[in-house]
């Protein structure tokens, strides 16, 4: 897109699909029309697990979820995320969260994961401008950046080789709100609990030991 966005946003299978016919027959058939019921389909088993586990979620969680679901090294304009995997997606359901910051706030999420490899997606809900940065990273616990990403796109994603103990950290130039999908579970800077009860507990005081030298190295990467 002319506006520097990554597109498309995924991939799915759309070559010599069977699909039905006039003839009153199934014939093979290609293109984005074979492709869209693939999607479709994933997101409304994931709606029904959801809804039968009582969780509530927005469309912009749901997109979150669905786009962290492929294992796909990057994204680009020829697969963008990559291509679509149900199962992980279901699998993943329930490793999502919504938050809103203000301008230049920062973030913080903690893991303990044993995902090799951690994939992480956020969404940001605005339309991209190309003034309004997204700087994320995933950090080692003492601080020093594994991978980050410092995008206008409205689609970001981090991936991180690395199991253990480790954070997450985000900050936007602008005010916005944002969408995260995780492949294993985190812990939240607000309540210090575990998205999906998860097992791992971390205290403010250790975010409050590391947050000088992550406030550093954010300023050194703008």
């Amino acid at each position: 897109p002319i506006d520097g966005r990554i597109k498309p946003d995924l991939v799915a299978p759309g070559i010599n699909i069977n699909s039905t016919y006039p003839t009153n027959s199934y014939v093979p058939l290609s293109g984005t029309s074979m492709a869209t019921p693939f999607v479709s389909g994933a997101i409304a088993l994931l709606l029904e697990a959801l809804n039968k586990e009582g969780i509530k979620y927005t469309s912009q969680e749901i997109k979150a979820l669905v786009l962290n679901s492929p294992n796909y090294p990057s994204r680009d304009n020829n697969f963008g995320s990559g291509i679509l995997n149900v199962t992980e997606l279901i699998r993943i359901r329930k490793n999502f969260i919504t938050v809103s910051t203000k301008a230049n706030e920062t973030l913080f999420f903690v893991f303990n994961t044993s995902e090799n490899p951690l994939k992480i997606t956020i969404y940001r809900h605005e339309y991209s401008d190309e003034n309004n940065y997204i700087f994320a990273a995933i950090l080692n616990p003492n601080g020093s950046i594994i991978s980050y990403v410092n995008s206008s796109d409205n689609v970001i994603q981090l991936k991180s080789n690395n199991t253990g103990f480790g954070y997450l950290v985000v900050t936007s130039t602008n005010a916005i709100n944002l969408s995260f999908a995780f492949s294993s579970k985190i812990c939240t800077q607000f309540n210090f609990t575990c998205i999906n009860e998860g097992n791992y507990f971390v205290g403010p005081l250790l975010l409050i030991s590391i947050l000088e030298p992550i406030e550093f190295q954010i300023n050194q990467s703008h």
